[in-house]
């Protein structure tokens, strides 16, 4: 059932794209804060070099994201650069990212894939599951994730209320 679900929900999300597209608008730099848990609460700051794409069958931002994520935890302090990918718009949302926890100068390499809800590309709720690259592990950090992101985008905003 949940299998059918979500090929029915891609294909519609693919032929919608392909299909009901007729633009590309502008390309920029907007900024995306956020906050996640994942053993604990940590704040995060993304630059996304977006493309607002779509008309008929909604809007999507779809870009490169470029960050930094901290515990903000002074007896065990954790940041983390990463680099990623976002497709948001509609109801849906997917993010891939390369994300380095480092912990006392010990670098725990991670893929994160996230995969989630978007209310129209604006406010993004999604889960991501950290898979380790390398044999240490930063000892506050849990495999899974949730995250709740904001892709501050003027002009969206401007898009919604006509």
């Amino acid at each position: 059932m949940k299998k059918g679900f979500f090929t029915l929900l891609i294909t519609i999300l693919i032929v919608g794209i392909a299909n009901g597209q007729t633009y590309e608008e502008r390309r920029k730099v907007i900024v995306s804060p956020g906050v996640s848990y994942q053993g604990q609460f940590f704040g995060e700051f993304n630059l996304m070099y977006s493309k607002l794409w779509g008309e008929h069958f909604g809007t999507f931002l779809i870009g490169p994201r470029l960050g930094i994520e901290t515990n903000f935890n002074p007896t065990n302090f954790i940041y983390a650069p990463k680099i990623g990918y976002e497709i948001s718009g509609l109801l849906f949302s997917t993010r891939a990212n390369m994300v380095g926890y480092i912990e006392n100068e010990n670098l725990d390499l991670r893929l994160l894939p996230e995969l989630g809800t978007s209310l129209l590309g604006l406010v993004n709720l999604n889960y991501g599951y950290n898979i380790p690259l390398k044999t240490f592990r930063a000892t506050d950090v849990s495999k899974h994730r949730v995250t709740l992101t904001a892709n501050v985008d003027i002009e969206l905003w401007e898009r919604l209320k006509k």
